[in-house]
């Protein structure tokens, strides 16, 4: 896309009255630089959609919009903005990310497992996306989240969250030769924790009853 093309819709979409505060407009613009960098790799990439400069054009506005609708807690017109969005476009996945984490938030009708897992597929290097993927599978006794979880682990920023999501899913399956395995696994890296301690001392009762 042409730089004279980028320029022209953030600044259509800047120019609106609920981008006109300061750190909204530094928030949007930050989303912009995501949503181009995703969408190049779509244009370029070998997806099964492809996606034409003249829709993925659109598509970056209708995100930003919704974005702008998002800083404005408008939610219905944000809604209806993402809608639109993957509509034009059904490879862009943060605007499937946020329709999920609109229906996790809202009492909107959303699919938020099929939402998660398309944008998951779509980036599945985008930590955020495969955190919420497996936390929504783990939910639903999917134990495909129990892998996608556990690979988690192995990431230093992702390393406490995943390994808490793990533990509450053991405890909640009463599972508790799963979670003595998970809290020994994280020991060694967490080492006196008194979490740890704790659930490890519940466990070893549970299995013991």
């Amino acid at each position: 896309m042409q730089n004279s093309t980028k320029l022209s819709v953030v600044q259509a979409v800047l120019a609106t009255p609920e981008c006109k505060d300061r750190h909204k407009v530094m928030r949007v613009f930050f989303t912009l630089l995501c949503v181009a960098a995703v969408s190049l790799s779509v244009l370029g990439g070998d997806r099964r959609h492809k996606t034409s400069e003249g829709d993925l054009r659109r598509y970056q506005q209708l995100y930003l919009e919704s974005v702008c609708q998002r800083e404005a807690g408008n939610k219905v017109a944000q809604f209806r903005l993402l809608e639109r969005a993957v509509q034009v476009n059904p490879n862009g996945a943060e605007a499937y990310f946020d329709l999920a984490q609109m229906a996790a938030r809202t009492a909107m009708p959303v699919p938020i497992l099929q939402y998660l897992a398309k944008a998951h597929s779509l980036v599945p290097s985008n930590k955020d996306y495969t955190f919420e993927y497996a936390r929504c599978l783990l939910s639903s006794v999917d134990e495909r989240g129990i892998e996608l979880m556990t690979a988690l682990t192995r990431d230093e920023d992702m390393r406490e969250d995943a390994y808490m999501e793990l533990c509450s899913y053991f405890q909640w399956q009463q599972d508790y030769e799963g979670l003595c395995r998970t809290l020994e696994q994280w020991r060694p890296i967490k080492a006196d924790d008194e979490f740890i301690s704790s659930r490890k001392l519940y466990s070893a009762m549970s299995l013991g009853r």
